[in-house]
């Protein structure tokens, strides 16, 4: 069972964190769960809206996003941020997904980043964890996709605190 529900929706103790689930899985606690950020439902919106100021996607490209299968990140992922993609008229948009584990974050992303530069993906989003995402670009930096005339066109955002002083400093 998850440690956070058990303690906003079966116990009713409120839990104030730094780290915002979905606005659904923070709803469902009746009040209980509040963050100090956003929810991710808001940031996945607001990344779109800064896709398009910083004319990231113009049309065409082969976008990969980088995610996990750990809920309720995977479905805003997949609701918010690939919907919001298509608006912009990419060629294709597809995700790549490690599986919801500690081990998993580190391994697989390897193959993720082989199968993205297979697929002849142009443009990545890193909308997983901090481990996934340096996995993922220390596989990439010296293969053909993260170097030379194929060069992945990388962003990140506040999704998973990627965006963050913590991690940006690494």
């Amino acid at each position: 069972a998850n440690p956070q529900a058990c303690l906003t929706k079966t116990k009713k103790t409120p839990y104030v964190h730094g780290y915002a689930e979905s606005e659904a899985f923070m709803d469902a606690a009746g009040g209980y769960d509040v963050s100090e950020t956003r929810s991710l439902d808001r940031i996945a919106v607001e990344w779109v809206d800064e896709i398009a100021r910083l004319k990231f996607l113009k049309g065409g490209e082969k976008v990969g996003v980088l995610e996990d299968n750990c809920e309720p990140s995977h479905s805003v992922v997949d609701k918010y941020l690939v919907g919001g993609i298509k608006k912009y008229h990419p060629a294709s948009v597809k995700t790549y997904e490690s599986d919801c584990t500690a081990a998993s974050a580190q391994a697989q992303p390897p193959a993720l980043q082989n199968q993205m530069c297979i697929d002849g993906v142009t443009h990545v989003l890193l909308a997983t964890s901090f481990v996934a995402a340096q996995s993922f670009l220390q596989s990439a930096d010296g293969g053909p996709c993260g170097s030379g005339a194929r060069k992945y066109t990388y962003m990140a955002s506040d999704y998973s605190l990627l965006a963050s002083d913590l991690f940006t400093r690494n």
